[in-house]
């Protein structure tokens, strides 16, 4: 009886502590159970001193810090432990071989970018984020009721396709992210020139400037346009911390040399 006591007394001290210190989440790379912390919170013993990860004993803070042992890692790095195999690894290094094993991360790099950056930013409200296994039960018409999560809806409103000649004021362009499950939304910026190869950030002349709310994201893309003609497409990517959603606009830059004056050099006429 009084081991029964003890072993309910600890339990509800590992939910308890979950439930203070820790954001429940599921991931689509962690369907077996995970812990994300940061490596500075475990240096400084600050982590909560029990995790409850469904489906798993409770793990302590102890295991953490032996399993973390001899891991090559920095100060500020970003760490998944797995309560299934004990395994220790950086964020960006799990994440990046776990993708890997689902389909080349070289077919789209700014996916896991954005899938990083949003797993942090989630650890900026709790020190902790468990990341739950997946729901598997089987319905009567043998359908896996698996939990899921709806990815942010992303739209340009407003500033595309525009035409302009290089170093000129460029009009605005509004882009609009909401997501229905009001998580918060990190943006990523990046770009193409003339079809070539992604880059990241925005084009020479140009700035964003993003507003957040509960599950929205309002950008603005403003500035002068770059100096070499060419066809740029700017592409505004935004993750829940789970999925991501995009939107794409366009700006096609003349050549200022077909610009002709009149009245003095006071008025220019693109031809």
């Amino acid at each position: 009886m009084v081991m029964w006591l003890a072993r309910a007394a600890l339990a509800a001290v590992a939910i308890h502590s979950a439930a203070l210190n820790a954001d429940a989440i599921s991931h689509p790379h962690f369907s077996d159970g995970a812990i994300v912390f940061r490596h500075q919170d475990l240096l400084e013993g600050t982590l909560p001193a029990l995790i409850y990860v469904r489906e798993y004993p409770a793990v302590f803070s102890s295991q953490l810090r032996i399993s973390c042992m001899g891991v090559q890692m920095g100060r500020d790095d970003t760490l998944v432990f797995l309560p299934g195999s004990q395994q220790c690894s950086p964020l960006g290094n799990l994440l990046n071989s776990r993708i890997d094993d689902e389909q080349p991360i070289q077919s789209n790099p700014s996916n896991l970018i954005v899938e990083e950056a949003g797993l942090r930013k989630k650890l900026e409200k709790n020190r902790v984020l468990v990341v739950q296994p997946s729901d598997r039960t089987q319905g009567r018409a043998g359908i896996c009721g698996c939990s899921t999560n709806t990815a942010p809806v992303v739209s340009v409103i407003s500033g595309t396709p525009q035409e302009t000649i290089g170093g000129a004021v460029i009009a605005s362009i509004e882009f609009s992210a909401t997501d229905s499950d009001s998580e918060v939304l990190l943006d990523v910026f990046s770009f193409t020139f003339n079809d070539g190869s992604r880059q990241d950030g925005l084009p020479s002349g140009l700035s964003s400037n993003c507003t957040a709310g509960s599950g929205t994201l309002d950008c603005s893309v403003t500035g002068t346009a770059p100096m070499t003609p060419g066809l740029y497409e700017i592409k505004l990517e935004v993750s829940d911390g789970l999925d991501t959603g995009h939107d794409t606009a366009s700006i096609t830059v003349t050549n200022s040399s077909n610009t002709i004056f009149k009245n003095g050099f006071e008025d220019q006429i693109t031809l």
